[in-house]
């Protein structure tokens, strides 16, 4: 039903979150870019634009520690 895919979506953009954080901090930088690309989507189609923005960040971290 409509109302339980919307409450799914930010559970699911969650777990993707996680996903990219552990793949992040284990170097898996490509992975890490894959998941939080996939949190995106759902913040996107939820229009959460706080989860957009939290992804971006986490985006940004992704690309700094990469650097390192």
């Amino acid at each position: 039903s409509k109302a339980q895919n919307e409450l799914e979506l930010p559970q699911e953009a969650k777990v993707y979150s996680q996903m990219s954080s552990i793949h992040r901090s284990l170097g898996d930088y490509e992975q890490a870019f894959n998941y939080q690309m996939l949190a995106l989507s759902q913040h996107e189609i939820k229009n959460d634009s706080l989860g957009i923005a939290n992804s971006y960040y986490n985006l940004g971290s992704i690309f700094f520690y990469q650097d390192q």
